[in-house]
C-alpha cells in the first residue's frame, strides 16, 4: 500500500454573515505515479485528508466522528467520491485526477447534522446563543483567556445586575481589574469589547443616573427611567454628582446570573480547546449548548457538545469522543437530579461518551449532596454495557481550579501548586491531561473521592 500527504490546501472564507461561517477548501486528488489515465471511473486508490486549524481560532471543524461502518457523515462535497471517515483521517477514493471543492461548517452546524444523522432534533438553546455570542464578540475560543479569572467574571455579573446602567465608574472599574492577582488589564476587557465607554448623567427631572455611548450624547438627552428629556450639564460637566465616565457591560456580558451561565460553559470549552488540546495532540471540534429531542421523544440539553480526537504520535490516532457538557456558575447545589438524568439519557443514546459537569466554583462549595448525586452517576457509568458490549460512560468533574485556569498553565503544574490531595495524585500517576477517559477518572479520585 501506498501513503500520501496532501501538500496544498487553499481555505477561502465567505464574506457572508460573519466571516468564518462558510470556509471552503480546494486541493487536487493526488495519484501514484503509475496511473497513467486521468478518468477510470472506479476508485483505484486513497487519499487521506486530516484538516489542521493553525490559526488556532477554533471555528472550523477539524475533527469527525470516526463512524468507518456506517459513513453518513460527513459530506461536504458533491462529488460521487465516497468519503470515509477513519482514524487515519477523512479518506475519499477518487475515480479521476480532479479538483475537490469542500464546503466545511462551523462545529454547532456540523454537530446538528451529524445528530439529525441519528434522527435527534437539535436545535441551539437561548444559553447556547449566549455563549456563541460571548465566543464570537471576543474574537474566538483563544480569548477567553481574558476571563479565565473569577474576580472578573464576578466583577463583570455585578455590573450586569445593576439594573438600569449596568455600569460601573471607570476608575473604580480600573482600580478593581487592574490588581497584581488578576494580570489581565482592564484595556483588554475593552479592546475586545465587553464592556464599553460611556457617560453617566443624572437626569434633572427624576434624579435617577442614566449611562450614555459617547456617539450618542447631546445638549437634550432622553431619561430612561423618566422619559423625559432633560439638559446636558454643560456649565458642570466635571462635577461628579451630575455625570461620571463609566463603562458598561454590553452583548451577552450584559445578561444576569453570569451571562445565563454563558461564563461556565465558555471557560469549560476553553479549557478542553486551549489547555487540553495545547500540545496539537487532541483535535477538538465544538458546539455551544443544545436543546436535544431523542428518537423516543424524550428531551435532553447540553451546554455544550464536542468531538475530541486524540491523535497518535506514531501510528493512528485514537477514535474520536463524543463529549457533552453541563455548566453551573456558582450556585451551592448546582447539579441537581433532574442534571444528571438529562446526562444519563445522553449516555444511553451515546455508550462510552465524557460527561462532563463543569462549574466556576471551587470544590470547597460542593454541597455534600451534590459530591453524592455525582459519585454514584460516575459509578453508573463505570458498570459495563452488556448490550453495547462496553462501558457505560466517563464522568468528568471541573470546578474553579480548572476552569480558571490563565495564561500558559498547565494542569498538572496547577494541580501540584494547589498541594494536598491533588499534588499527591499529580505525582503519583502522570494524568495525560489530552487522554479525557484517564483524566475523567482522575477527577472522579479528586472530587468524589473514588478509588482509581
Amino acid at each position: 500500500s501506498l501513503s500520501y500527504s496532501l501538500r496544498k490546501l487553499s481555505l477561502r472564507q465567505s464574506r457572508g454573515g460573519s466571516e468564518y461561517e462558510k470556509p471552503q477548501i480546494q486541493f487536487d486528488t493526488i495519484a501514484p505515479d503509475f496511473i497513467k489515465k486521468k478518468y477510470h471511473h472506479k476508485p483505484l486508490w486513497a487519499n487521506v485528508i486530516n484538516i489542521k486549524d493553525w490559526g488556532n481560532q477554533s471555528r472550523t471543524l477539524t475533527c469527525f466522528p470516526t463512524n468507518y461502518r456506517n459513513p453518513v457523515f460527513p459530506k461536504f462535497n458533491y462529488h460521487r467520491d465516497f468519503l470515509l471517515p477513519t482514524t487515519e483521517g477523512l479518506t475519499i477514493f477518487p475515480e479521476s485526477i480532479n479538483r475537490q471543492y469542500w464546503n466545511l461548517h462551523n462545529g454547532t452546524e456540523a454537530i446538528n447534522q451529524w445528530l439529525s444523522k441519528y434522527e435527534i432534533e437539535a436545535t441551539v438553546s437561548d444559553a447556547g446563543k449566549s455563549v456563541h455570542q460571548i465566543i464570537e464578540t471576543i474574537g474566538g475560543v483563544p480569548q477567553l483567556s481574558s476571563l479565565a479569572n473569577r474576580s472578573t467574571v464576578e466583577l463583570l455579573n455585578d455590573m450586569a445586575n445593576k439594573s438600569l446602567t449596568r455600569s460601573m465608574h471607570a476608575e473604580e472599574f480600573k482600580n478593581r481589574i487592574n490588581t497584581k492577582k488578576n494580570k489581565r488589564p482592564a484595556s483588554r476587557l475593552i479592546s475586545q469589547k465587553i464592556v464599553q465607554l460611556g457617560l453617566e448623567l443624572k437626569c434633572s427631572k427624576c434624579d435617577s443616573w442614566n449611562w450614555y455611548e459617547v456617539n450618542n450624547l447631546n445638549y437634550e438627552l432622553s431619561c430612561n427611567r423618566c422619559l423625559k428629556l432633560f439638559s446636558f450639564p454643560i456649565l458642570e460637566p466635571s462635577n461628579s454628582s451630575l455625570s461620571r465616565w463609566s463603562y458598561r457591560v454590553v452583548w451577552a456580558f450584559a445578561l444576569p446570573d453570569y451571562a445565563r451561565g454563558g461564563y461556565a460553559a465558555s471557560l469549560a470549552i476553553h479549557f478542553f480547546v486551549r489547555k487540553v488540546s495545547y500540545s496539537h495532540r487532541l483535535n477538538i471540534t465544538w458546539s455551544s449548548g443544545q436543546e436535544l429531542t431523542l428518537q423516543s421523544g424524550e428531551k435532553a440539553e447540553a451546554d455544550f457538545i464536542l468531538w475530541a480526537k486524540r491523535e497518535g504520535i506514531v501510528g493512528l490516532s485514537k477514535p474520536t469522543n463524543i463529549v457533552f457538557g453541563e455548566a453551573k456558575s456558582f450556585a451551592k447545589d448546582a447539579f441537581k437530579n433532574s442534571d444528571i438524568q438529562k446526562m444519563k439519557l445522553l449516555a444511553e443514546t451515546f455508550p462510552k461518551s465524557i460527561l462532563v459537569f463543569a462549574t466556576m466554583k471551587d470544590f470547597e462549595e460542593f454541597s455534600v449532596d451534590e459530591i453524592n448525586r455525582l459519585r454514584e452517576f460516575a459509578e453508573w457509568g463505570r458498570g459495563y454495557d452488556n448490550k453495547n458490549k462496553e462501558i457505560r460512560a466517563y464522568i468528568m468533574v471541573l470546578t474553579g481550579l480548572e476552569l480558571f485556569m490563565g495564561g500558559l498553565e498547565r494542569l498538572t503544574n496547577v494541580w501540584e501548586a494547589k498541594g494536598g490531595k491533588y499534588a499527591e495524585l499529580a505525582k503519583k500517576r502522570k494524568v495525560h491531561s489530552d487522554n479525557l477517559e484517564t483524566l475523567a477518572y482522575a477527577t472522579q479520585e479528586l472530587y468524589l473521592n473514588m478509588p482509581s
